[in-house]
């Protein structure tokens, strides 16, 4: 049988068998694997790893969150729309209300102005689709779709290993839907994705370019999660396309492009194949984070969110 991953080629018959019953377990619990970068480390899922801890007995947070009330059918699910007010009241700003145009007019002004007239396309710039981009197409708008077919394709589904040899990656198909079907997810992948434009496409001076797009669809995703939070039902279960609308906001803070990483070590192939360099600058967002946080107590748990990735990428 040929083996699935590059560890378990790697391993061969040195591997012992309690490990081949744990890859086996892992195969056939969940469809997403995690790396972890342990010498000895055989590929689970977070679902495996959770079955395990669950078989394992209670842990003591398990035994608190169940005297709280986090069960099904309790106090603090009932209530959680009152829980999850304290989301956007954590602090004196809410952290999901849009940008004030009245602080920052010029700013807000330029991107009126770019939303209406883009600029003509440089003569002396030159990307690998530009043979195929017609002439009228302004530069900036069609490097988006090429850095959003990139994000889609490949950048986003290789964050997430997953078993087996499918057809199509479940987050290609998953995510594009999400987008489509949720206006604040639509925006944040595309403030997403003009930061992965800006660091793709920087030394052509489009930086500021980028930043403008970024600056507006952040804006318009903050907006539209607020108004996802306020209109949620007596239930107060959030969807996973909210949740996965704040996850990408809580790690979206600004200032990231002027962090520099330190070299420790010669970094390893992967730092660049799958975009680590830039995600590894990220800055997070605590007060996204909080909230995620609680949205994720208010749905029942990492178990109960069924969008391809998501649980995972919370969980790592």
């Amino acid at each position: 049988m040929r083996p699935n991953t590059l560890r378990e080629r790697r391993g061969g018959k040195d591997k012992s068998s309690k490990q081949q019953k744990d890859h086996q377990a892992a195969k056939q619990g969940g469809r997403f694997v995690v790396v972890d970068p342990g010498p000895n480390y055989i590929y689970r899922s977070w679902r495996q790893e959770k079955d395990s801890q669950s078989s394992s007995g209670p842990s003591p947070s398990t035994d608190k969150a169940s005297e709280d009330g986090d069960g099904d059918g309790n106090p603090q699910q009932r209530d959680s729309p009152v829980v999850l007010r304290t989301a956007v009241t954590q602090n004196k700003r809410d952290p999901f209300s849009p940008y004030d145009a009245s602080l920052h007019p010029t700013i807000f002004q330029d991107l009126i102005e770019y939303g209406k007239s883009c600029r003509p396309p440089p003569t002396r710039f030159l990307c690998c689709s530009e043979p195929l981009r017609p002439l009228f197409v302004p530069v900036v708008p069609w490097l988006i779709i090429v850095s959003m077919r990139e994000a889609y394709d490949t950048l986003w589904p290789d964050i997430i290993e997953v078993s087996g040899n499918p057809a199509v990656h479940p987050g290609r198909r998953e995510w594009r839907l999400a987008a489509q079907e949720n206006p604040a997810v639509y925006h944040v992948h595309l403030a997403s994705v003009a930061d992965f434009g800006k660091a793709m496409y920087h030394s052509h001076g489009l930086s500021n370019e980028f930043d403008r797009l970024r600056l507006f669809h952040h804006t318009k995703a903050l907006g539209l999660v607020r108004q996802m939070i306020q209109s949620m039902g007596a239930d107060g279960v959030p969807s996973d396309a909210l949740v996965m609308a704040v996850y990408n906001l809580s790690y979206q803070g600004t200032g990231w492009d002027y962090r520099t990483v330190p070299e420790s070590h010669p970094p390893s192939p992967a730092f660049k194949s799958r975009f680590l360099g830039g995600y590894g600058r990220k800055v997070p967002h605590d007060d996204h984070i909080r909230a995620m946080n609680t949205l994720i107590r208010a749905k029942g748990g990492l178990h109960k969110i069924e969008l391809a990735g998501i649980a995972e990428m919370i969980w790592l």
